[in-house]
């Protein structure tokens, strides 16, 4: 017997994806009020960042952030695709593992993005909107500054069981759920439904981006979905743009834990957003055009060996 949703249209799976993202949303509610209620805290406060963080809450938060993220992104596309396959690993593309080649490129990828992406954010601050919408780009403002705090209080940490803590909630949980629900089904998704694996791609960053609500930042969060989605198509597997989301925020996460122990200077966080660093942004852009041109070029010859093994056999 096939899968209830194996011949449905990319429309149709999209629709039904959303319906099982919503009823896992609301698990994940209800779960968050039951962490909420066990923990003898009023769900009226938790509403209100500034009272937590003033009063040393800020953990209920952090708890609340993994539970929503797991229910959020994890869950619904591994429910999902068990109703599209009967080979969910294979659908999904996290049957297939990495080379160490490919590991060590993706590596200093990333390594080498963090100036490109802090420049990028400093273009995306200087954008403006027209007069008319000016009263959407306070509110974008305002939202970024509210996100900005909250971000800034969830990597604080005081011990060694703080960060991993936030290790776990910013680096790993956020760059398995969201390469499983962005690259694993939307990409795939959005590529079937426009018969175009870059208009897959592109949409696909472009919603990735715009779920984090930080406009001011949405410049740099593309430009790494679009890399994401291209090492999901050259490499055909999804642990690829899953290890290269996990280096960038788990870089960010130990940046933010030394420059708070003051081993690194906090100069280091802000690589890239000077004019004086113009040139070494576009020098590390370059490093990352090769890199990435580096496991395309490796990734395709590895293709035609095993097809050439698999024709000799």
């Amino acid at each position: 017997m096939s899968p209830l949703l194996s011949r449905s249209s990319s429309f149709s799976k999209l629709g039904w994806f959303l319906f099982i993202v919503l009823l896992s949303f609301l698990l994940a509610i209800f779960i968050s009020f039951l962490v909420i209620i066990l923990s003898h805290q009023d769900p009226a406060a938790l509403s209100d960042t500034s009272t937590l963080i003033r009063t040393g809450n800020i953990h209920i938060l952090k708890y609340l952030q993994i539970i929503q993220s797991v229910f959020l992104f994890i869950v619904p596309p591994v429910i999902f695709a068990f109703f599209v396959t009967k080979n969910p690993g294979k659908w999904l593309k996290t049957n297939k593992g990495i080379s160490w080649q490919t590991l060590i490129l993706l590596f200093f990828v990333m390594l080498s993005m963090f100036p490109v992406t802090n420049f990028l954010a400093e273009i995306n601050q200087t954008f403006r909107l027209p007069d008319f919408l000016s009263g959407v780009y306070d509110w974008m403002n305002q939202k970024e500054q509210e996100l900005a705090v909250l971000t800034e209080q969830f990597l604080k940490a005081d011990s060694v069981s703080e960060f991993i803590l936030n290790f776990v909630m910013i680096a790993l949980i956020p760059a398995i759920g969201e390469e499983l629900l962005f690259r694993g089904v939307l990409q795939k998704i959005f590529s079937e439904w426009t018969k175009n694996i870059h208009w897959g791609i592109f949409i696909t960053a472009f919603l990735f981006s715009a779920v984090h609500m930080q406009f001011l930042t949405f410049l740099p969060r593309f430009f790494l979905g679009i890399i994401f989605g291209y090492l999901l198509v050259w490499t055909q597997s999804l642990w690829v743009p899953i290890l290269a989301h996990f280096f960038n925020n788990g870089f960010a996460v130990i940046v933010s834990y030394l420059t708070q122990k003051q081993n690194i200077s906090k100069d280091v966080e802000n690589i890239g957003q000077s004019g004086n660093f113009f040139w070494l942004s576009l020098f590390n852009l370059l490093i990352v055009i090769v890199l990435l041109f580096f496991i395309y070029k490796f990734e395709t010859d590895l293709k035609s060996k095993e097809s050439e093994n698999k024709s000799d056999g």
